[in-house]
């Protein structure tokens, strides 16, 4: 089995990049014949930047993000990479009308990964190639039911194999001196847009300071150039809670891992909309590698790795109320944030890089099978 595997930028730090990334090392791992198609000067992986079978493609990420454009250059380089290959797999939806294209004897799987999974947010010419895509593809790898969902809404598809995204739990548990857990330590860690409902959990956070005065917030992750920033800042300084609230930039994974054993609770609050959502939500079980229990939204990816009661706690979107509630019981009750954090730590393990890759293995075979 030759699986020629098309992604964006390999990193770790963006979700598209960690999804494909850990799979395409899965995949190789577990002695699968891959060719990789991703952009070179993006692939932070070292094994995978120096996998002999390694193919350059324009980044759609850090590129042109106009449709047109991608697929005039792109397509000549997926054409050629197919060749001698049984399957395709498609990581990052923005190239599906390129490969929806190539010769219809090539088996396409595709992955359904959040907003841009959703024929509707595309222009005409581009949407009616991915639904042509989807009507080719042969199987179907969505990373939550709720991205399933949300895509079945719009367009019919079958044979949909909902695999969640996975954590090496061994990653965040490095030999090295770690920080001690912090009383009281709100953390977020993820981009900073509007999606991530970062205005919510800084207007509950305010609320939760009234009653834990010592309480402390952190929020980390790459800034977006949009005025959304600077609306968050003007809004945490009218609450007059700067003191107590920090905007971080980019974090390194060293960072990053550090900031999850240091805080005490961990807050996602994933806002959904017609046009733009978040598929699943690894923060949440990074957090829970950590034993922190994690706070997300209903109607999300968040529904995925967030069992209620388990390992963490979901609220109503944009509800400042119910967020700040979670928050608050989590730094009252410690008996109830152990008991989440110790569930999730249980299903970090559960939803490991391992479990998720011999799933896709499962697929291609089953996709394959004559």
């Amino acid at each position: 089995m030759k699986v020629c595997l098309v992604a964006d930028a390999l990193e770790p730090v963006t979700g598209w990049g960690r999804y494909a990334g850990e799979i395409a090392r899965g995949l190789i791992a577990a002695g699968v014949d891959v060719r990789l198609v991703s952009p070179r000067d993006h692939c932070r992986y070292r094994d995978l930047a120096v996998h002999p079978d390694h193919r350059d493609l324009r980044s759609f990420m850090y590129g042109d993000r106009h449709w047109a454009k991608l697929l005039l250059k792109t397509f000549p380089t997926l054409y050629r990479a197919i060749a001698g290959c049984d399957l395709v797999h498609c990581f990052v939806e923005p190239y599906l009308p390129a490969l929806a294209l190539l010769p219809r004897r090539l088996s396409l799987v595709a992955s359904l990964v959040g907003t841009y999974s959703l024929p509707s947010v595309h222009p005409g010419p581009e949407r009616r190639l991915v639904q042509r895509a989807y009507r080719r593809a042969r199987g179907f790898l969505s990373i939550s039911g709720y991205t399933a969902r949300r895509v079945a809404a719009e367009f019919p598809v079958d044979n949909v194999h909902v695999v969640p995204l996975g954590v090496n739990t061994a990653d965040f548990h490095p030999r090295r001196p770690l920080p001690h857990r912090q009383e009281k330590l709100l953390l977020t860690v993820g981009m900073v847009k509007h999606r991530k409902g970062l205005h919510i959990s800084i207007e509950a956070f305010a609320h939760v300071l009234e009653k834990h005065p010592t309480a402390r917030y952190i929020i980390a992750g790459q800034l977006e150039r949009s005025p959304y920033l600077d609306q968050l800042r003007a809004r945490i300084d009218e609450l007059g809670i700067a003191d107590a609230v920090e905007i971080r930039g980019e974090i390194s994974e060293d960072e990053k891992i550090d900031l999850y054993h240091r805080g005490s609770v961990f807050v996602a609050h994933f806002l959904s909309s017609a046009t733009s959502f978040d598929g699943f939500g690894l923060v949440y079980l990074e957090a829970n590698a950590c034993a922190r229990p994690v706070i997300g939204t209903y109607d999300s990816g968040a529904e995925e790795p967030i069992q209620p009661g388990r390992n963490g706690l979901l609220v109503a979107q944009g509800d400042v109320a119910a967020t700040a509630g979670a928050i608050d019981r989590l730094f009252t009750d410690s008996e109830f944030a152990r008991k989440l954090g110790a569930g999730g730590r249980i299903r970090a393990d559960e939803l490991n890089w391992q479990n998720t890759t011999e799933r896709v293995i499962r697929l291609y075979e089953s996709v394959l099978k004559p």
